[in-house]
């Protein structure tokens, strides 16, 4: 038995706990599972795997992207990788990432030898596709997996679905987006206490990298659909300089909101400091806060005409 191989019946074990998924509250599904996995050595590839779906089938992505993450890099195998990198997007997408969802599809297509997840891996593409407004190429893929499973007209249908997508490649311009704003902070946990837990963010991703001995947080404002915040910790003397002064006393960041009066009762009532009470612009109706560094932040209710897609951006 190597060192990853589970133990004589355990994967029957696990294979029925998975089966019985619906007859357990959440906590108890993730409890039950956990006992399992600790029958696996620490740094299980499997056990890291078992985790992360246990995570995400009880409705935490956010927990399962750094497990399943875990899992790929310390060599999970077989068709349980693929199911991680499938689910790995999946998660992505969920969480509002669907441009790292698709190019870990698009990757997995190009270089993953076909098995009896191709299916999979094209629809779960094809969504991560409806959400960046790729609409013909999520047809094009959807189609494609679908020509596979016909009776008949396989090969017309993945023809047709090539053409659909190609025409379209062809003459559109390059889709570019500004995913990560870097904030410098002092502490991440701090960060996270204020940006999470004091103005409401979703915390997206928070993976530790051990060869440069830093986490990876990533935070984004409720609803956001591509911009978010990399929290960086300060790792020398001149970061730290910067930390809450990073635009030399201008406004740093400038966050949209769909209802400005709600937004500044709530952040008053957790503390926040405003500098600038909510008043009316050409653009649309305004405050400044400071964050918990002292960075200043305009809060934003915009005119209809001047919303824009991303819910936040960089001034």
């Amino acid at each position: 038995m190597t060192s990853d191989e589970p133990p004589i019946g355990w994967e029957e074990r696990v294979a029925q706990l998975w089966h019985a998924l619906d007859d357990h509250e959440p906590a108890e599904f993730v409890d039950r599972l956990d006992r399992l996995v600790a029958e696996l050595p620490p740094d299980s590839a499997i056990g890291l795997f078992e985790r992360g779906a246990a995570q995400d089938s009880t409705g935490h992505p956010d927990r399962a992207v750094p497990l399943y993450r875990a899992a790929l890099t310390a060599g999970l195998s077989g068709l349980r990788r693929r199911r991680a990198i499938i689910q790995l997007a999946s998660s992505l997408r969920n969480l509002g990432d669907a441009k790292q969802a698709a190019s870990l599809l698009t990757e997995e297509l190009r270089a993953g030898a076909p098995d009896e997840l191709d299916g999979a891996v094209r629809a779960f593409l094809a969504l991560a596709l409806v959400d960046l407004g790729r609409e013909r190429e999520a047809v094009a893929v959807g189609l494609e997996a679908l020509s596979h499973y016909l009776p008949r007209y396989n090969r017309s249908l993945a023809r047709y679905a090539g053409a659909l997508a190609t025409p379209e490649a062809w003459s559109q311009p390059a889709r570019q987006s500004l995913a990560l704003t870097s904030l410098v902070v002092r502490d991440y946990d701090e960060a996270l206490a204020f940006y999470v837990g004091t103005l409401g963010f979703t915390s997206v991703e928070d993976t530790y990298i051990p060869a440069q001995d830093k986490r990876w947080v990533v935070v984004a404002p409720p609803g956001a659909a591509e911009s978010r915040l990399l929290l960086a910790r300060a790792s020398n003397a001149e970061q730290a300089a910067r930390v809450g002064n990073q635009t030399g006393g201008r406004v740093f960041l400038f966050l949209h909101t769909d209802d400005i009066a709600r937004d500044c009762r709530a952040y008053k009532a957790r503390g926040v400091k405003f500098v600038r009470e909510a008043h009316d612009e050409p653009y649309g109706t305004v405050a400044v806060f400071e964050d918990l560094y002292g960075n200043l932040w305009d809060l934003i209710q915009p005119r209809p005409a001047n919303i824009r897609p991303s819910a936040m951006r960089s001034g």
